[in-house]
């Protein structure tokens, strides 16, 4: 998949829960999370989706075909990944 990097929050509007297809509240109840995860996996932004998540600390919702636990495991793993390198620098 081809990122779109668009500035600002401009890239939201060109999501597919944007685009009057799909119930917005799909994306934040939890019983229908999978099928939100469906849609999210066909979007143009879903890694500019997933990265607004993360870095604005998303507590709700399916961003980026991601539900909030999955995005938890992965900012744990991101971190562990940073550590890393951070010893490996300063380490050698």
């Amino acid at each position: 998949m081809v990122a779109i990097m668009v500035s600002g929050r401009e890239w939201m509007r060109r999501g597919l829960c944007a685009s009057g297809a799909y119930d917005p509240d799909m994306f934040f109840d939890a019983l229908r999370e999978e099928l939100a995860c469906r849609v999210c996996d066909k979007c143009p932004v879903r890694d500019r989706c997933l990265q607004h998540a993360v870095e604005e600390h998303e507590s709700y919702g399916v961003w980026g075909g991601k539900t909030p636990a999955e995005r938890v495991v992965l900012t744990r793993r991101w971190r562990m990944v940073q550590e890393g390198r951070t010893r490996r620098a300063h380490h050698g």
